[in-house]
């Protein structure tokens, strides 16, 4: 977690750098790079274990899929408006390179690969 907290600052200081953003620009930065960061995790909020679940019945484990689901699509629903408010306060030159810039920082713009997806199945 702190190798993947460290390189997405990492990251974000190169976009940063790469955009040379004037004084102005400062306030939406921050905000698009805060809204970046992973929320914390309150304490006992971690994954449930193994034992955790199998004492749930279907139903429960159910509706903490769905609350999970519902909290990431809050996360991520609060990372576009802050990419678009970032965007909008962006000159047309920085903005065209945040368009390429901005395709590397997400997680599969640096090749991280999901095995099992599209791969031809073997005989």
């Amino acid at each position: 977690f702190e190798r993947m907290q460290a390189h997405r600052a990492e990251r974000l200081a190169a976009l940063k750098q790469k955009l040379q953003l004037s004084p102005a620009q400062e306030g939406a930065w921050s905000s698009f790079a805060t809204a970046q960061q992973p929320p914390a995790r309150a304490a006992g909020q971690g994954r449930p274990d193994r034992a955790e679940l199998t004492k749930m019945t279907t139903p429960q484990r159910l509706d903490l899929m769905q609350k999970r689901h519902a909290e990431r699509s809050a996360m991520f629903a609060k990372r576009i408006d802050a990419t678009r408010s970032f965007y909008a306060a962006l000159t047309p030159e920085q903005q065209k390179t945040f368009d390429v810039e901005g395709m590397r920082f997400g997680h599969r713009g640096h090749g991280h690969r999901h095995h099992g997806h599209g791969e031809p199945a073997k005989s």
